[in-house]
């Protein structure tokens, strides 16, 4: 069987005993049963979300799952209890014309809360009401201090510090959110380095990728894999570079940012490479780093691994995903060692569970920007799950050819 799920995993959610998939290339929220390691299809998205890349992420509060927007206009949510699949009346339309949005969320006392990037704005949603409120900044804030970079600049999600939802994506500025107040403020950072290692990328110096909440302080980490240690009553910020770390190696031709994730579990953070198979971990007791997880460090192929998502499993675990490679590493800290699965299935298993995953995946692989499909068992399942389908979308691909191949040893 060639097609399998799950490819292209944009986001997942651990849960107690089941994790909640999306990907990018099937219109579909997936349920994956830690016990049995079964994967089932929950819910096919609506046609309007069978394109590619329509969600940042998802959120669970409670027994629904909300879907952020990339490129779709509108939020979803998911009832888990009912099994049904809502549609929020979001006003995007009102303050922004970019169909990439790139959408990230926080939960803060029972609401959610999500984060337009460029133009900024937050969008805050009763999960009981639904209710939905819009506040929007003032982009003259800005004026001059977004990044000079003409590729694609990628960054990490808020956090919340002190009833503000805090998140950075201008040239080493702080966008702060108050929830209280409803009002918006920044605060530029001072000392980030302009000193580094030898540039591959448009930028001219180093910036603030990310921020998180550890021990009653921000934590700070740049593109470049310096971290800062930003005490909000003091407003000094302690270099915690790492000399051997903050570099870019480029054998493998590639230009991304260092550090991918910083994760805070009870009194350690652990600093996570975006491609590079090291992890440091800080114990918030003795203030010492140290390079864990001995049994991580194997190589691989220039740019096959690429961390893409990076989850607690729980105080103990971090999952990472790579998504080229379409494998998952759980980090155990507790037992210092790392697990490498792959979520695998045949496709046509879920058309028995739902007959419309046939029509909507047939509709969304058959575009020119993705792939055809080349299998035949798929072909006979999608024909006798929907006989309308048209005869020349279903026979694009070359399984006439590879079964004459295979017959006449070819």
């Amino acid at each position: 069987m060639k097609n399998t799920v799950i490819n292209g995993i944009n986001d997942v959610i651990p849960d107690e005993n089941c994790m909640w998939i999306i990907s990018d290339e099937l219109p579909c929220l997936f349920r994956y049963d830690y016990l049995t390691r079964e994967i089932e299809l929950k819910a096919i998205f609506p046609e309007e979300v069978n394109i590619i890349c329509p969600f940042s992420r998802m959120i669970k509060m409670e027994n629904e799952i909300y879907f952020i927007p990339w490129v779709v206009k509108d939020i979803y949510y998911y009832d888990i209890t009912k099994n049904e699949l809502y549609k929020l009346d979001i006003p995007f339309k009102d303050f922004s014309s970019d169909n990439w949005r790139k959408t990230e969320a926080v939960v803060e006392g029972g609401n959610l809360y999500c984060i337009n990037r460029i133009p900024d704005a937050v969008i805050e949603i009763d999960s009981v009401t639904k209710e939905v409120k819009t506040f929007q900044i003032d982009m003259q804030l800005y004026a001059d201090r977004l990044l000079p970079c003409d590729g694609w600049t990628v960054y990490s999600g808020p956090c919340v510090y002190q009833e503000k939802i805090i998140w950075t994506n201008y040239k080493n500025i702080l966008s702060i959110f108050d929830i209280r107040t409803k009002e918006f403020s920044m605060e530029e950072i001072q000392g980030v380095s302009k000193e580094g290692p030898k540039r591959l990328s448009n930028a001219a110096e180093d910036y603030i990728f990310g921020v998180k909440n550890f021990k009653e302080a921000l934590w700070l980490f740049t593109f470049e894999g310096r971290v800062y240690r930003y005490d909000s009553t003091t407003h000094k910020i302690e270099d915690k570079s790492f000399e051997d770390y903050v570099y870019y190696d480029d054998d493998d031709g590639m230009v991304v940012c260092f550090l991918y994730e910083i994760v805070p579990l009870e009194n350690e953070l652990f600093l996570i490479p975006s491609y590079k198979n090291k992890c440091i971990k800080y114990n918030g007791s003795t203030d010492q780093y140290e390079e864990i997880i001995k049994d991580y460090t194997q190589n691989w192929e220039y740019d096959k691994r690429f961390y893409t998502m990076c989850k607690v499993i729980n105080s103990k675990k971090i999952l990472l995903y790579s998504y080229n490679e379409n494998i998952f590493y759980v980090l155990d800290t507790d037992k210092n060692s790392m697990q490498k699965w792959k979520i695998e299935e045949p496709w046509t298993k879920f058309i028995s569970q739902n007959p419309l995953f046939a029509q909507a995946v047939s509709k969304f692989c058959t575009r020119d920007y993705l792939y055809v499909f080349d299998d035949l068992d798929w072909l006979i399942q999608s024909v006798s799950a929907n006989d309308k389908k048209k005869e020349g979308k279903l026979s694009i691909g070359i399984v006439g050819e590879q079964i004459y191949k295979t017959i006449n040893n070819a």
